[in-house]
């Protein structure tokens, strides 16, 4: 726009010159009198006058413009948060630099201006600023180097600069933009520390860890847990689906956990029977946790893998040991508790009949009462016994509260205790997987009501909420002293069950005044 109104106006400037030139050397142009010539002259001045002046009223508006697009420049310039320098290219003598420049460095205008970069020792490495010059006398610019520069403090920031070569005046200069990346490096650092402990510490573990995608296809394995599987190489496993490394009694079972960690919910360790390459079987422990990106997408699931073969048979082992244990519990109080007692009926019986020789009535009513209650006391043991040897073939995951009615019916109300359950709340917060430990942590509390507190009362009392389960068994029996007493192979094995539940067994007994099992539990998850 500004060229075309430039060459009209000289064109205009132009064509009235060279009429005005006619009117001087040419007498008989086409005018016929004075005052015409006058008119027509008069025009011409004008009309030249009129473009002169729209061309310095233009020039003075692009002058305006460029003046307004250079302090639009200079505020960039000075409010850019980035460090922006100015330096002569043949000296590498600064001239100018912004607020952003003394922010990050702390170096103001009068520490630097007239100096060069090298003499307030800018660059912690001149080599930096050596390959920044071979990539402007190249290129004519240089974009996104790395380096470090040293601060006015002494402390040092890792900047990334652009640079490119401005013509001016007086010869070409340097404009360079520096943006302090030091936290974005540490950052970057960090995370490749974290990494590399990562690998170490996958490298050094003793569990086998695997990645699969959604799908269960394997993407990544470790040595362990290839050589768990007796595999050579990680590319027998990859691309394979790890539920072919599950033993079919186990797949099933598999496949649901899987589908539940999808679905949100967590199963905690689980353990399978496993399949080696040779057909060989091994029990393992598996712990799984969905793999998420960025948006919180799962893409793929992490498993850590125990073999647990050797755990298992101490545990087969243990319990074998618990079992011999056990009958040899028995038999104590089968002797100790049962024939004591039968042969103490058999020694009132003689005492009763050799009173009633006598005709010593009273005496006998005393000794037949005695033997009554003896008789009671041996049919509870007796029954308590016989459910012990061959309880009721329940299914334990299905019903608790009729298994522990069962147990009630079958051996307390029949030895003439007063026993009963109350319930609170919903059985269907409490997971299926707990039922048969609450089961047992309660016949084992009701085993010492009836063995050894006597007791003619017993309640089982279940609270059970979304978000937690109780359960007390309390008795009115003769009660003990917790501190005193070391407690037996019963009282271990409810505390083992409730740690496994990851609850609280306690126990409350008073001498004289009856006692009171209680377990309590945080419900997290629902099988």
């Amino acid at each position: 726009m500004k060229i075309f109104v430039t060459i009209l106006a000289m064109i205009t400037c132009t064509f009235n010159l060279l009429l005005a030139v006619a009117l001087l050397f040419h007498e008989n142009l086409f005018l016929t009198s004075t005052a015409q010539i006058l008119t027509l002259t008069g025009g011409l001045i004008v009309t030249t006058l009129a473009s002169v002046g729209f061309i310095i009223l233009f020039n003075q508006r692009s002058v305006a413009e460029s003046l307004n697009t250079k302090a639009n420049l200079d505020l960039i310039f000075t409010t850019s948060p980035d460090a922006v320098l100015i330096t002569r290219m043949t000296d590498d003598c600064v001239v100018r630099i912004n607020d952003g420049f003394t922010r990050l460095t702390g170096y103001t205008r009068a520490n630097v201006i007239g100096k060069t970069s090298l003499e307030i020792n800018l660059w912690e490495n001149p080599a930096d600023r050596h390959f920044l010059i071979a990539e402007l006398n190249d290129k004519g610019y240089c974009d996104n180097l790395e380096a470090i520069f040293q601060c006015k403090d002494g402390s040092k920031l890792t900047g990334l600069v652009s640079a490119k070569i401005i013509p001016l005046k007086d010869g070409p200069y340097i404009l360079a933009v520096t943006r302090n990346i030091t936290e974005r490096k540490m950052v970057e650092k960090a995370l490749d520390e974290s990494e590399n402990k990562l690998q170490t510490i996958i490298k050094a573990s003793p569990d086998g860890i695997v990645i699969t995608r959604m799908d269960m296809t394997i993407q990544f394995a470790t040595k362990r847990c290839i050589s768990m599987w007796g595999y050579d190489s990680e590319n027998e496993l990859m691309g394979r689906d790890l539920i072919a490394f599950v033993h079919s009694s186990y797949q099933e079972k598999a496949i649901s956990i899987i589908s539940n960690l999808i679905n949100g919910i967590l199963t905690g360790p689980t353990e399978f029977l496993a399949v080696r390459k040779d057909g060989s079987l091994f029990f393992a422990e598996a712990n799984a946790q969905l793999l998420r990106d960025a948006r919180n997408n799962p893409f793929g699931i992490l498993f850590i893998l125990r073999d647990i073969t050797k755990r298992k048979q101490a545990e087969d082992t243990m319990v074998k040991l618990t079992a011999m244990e056990e009958r040899q519990r028995f038999a104590r109080d089968l002797h100790d508790s049962v024939n004591q007692s039968i042969h103490g009926l058999v020694l009132l019986s003689e005492t009763l009949i050799s009173t009633l020789e006598k005709n010593n009535t009273e005496r006998a009513k005393q000794i037949a009462g005695r033997l009554q209650e003896n008789a009671r006391q041996v049919l509870k043991e007796t029954r308590l016994m016989l459910y012990e040897i061959q309880p009721p073939e329940t299914e334990l995951g299905t019903n608790l509260i009729e298994n522990l009615e069962t147990r009630l019916l079958t051996v307390e109300r029949h030895a003439g205790v007063r026993a009963r359950i109350i319930q609170e709340g919903s059985m269907e917060y409490c997971p299926r997987a707990w039922h048969e430990n609450i089961f047992w942590i309660t016949i084992e509390a009701l085993n010492n009501a009836m063995k050894y507190a006597q007791a003619s009362d017993i309640q089982i009392v279940i609270r059970c909420f979304p978000q937690n389960l109780e359960l007390e068994v309390i008795d009115n029996g003769i009660g003990f002293d917790p501190g005193k007493s070391r407690g037996g192979l019963g009282l271990q094995s409810m505390r083992e069950r409730a740690s496994l539940l990851g609850g609280e067994l306690t126990i409350i007994s008073t001498a004289g005044e009856g006692s009171r099992v209680r377990f309590r539990a945080e419900v997290k998850e629902k099988l």
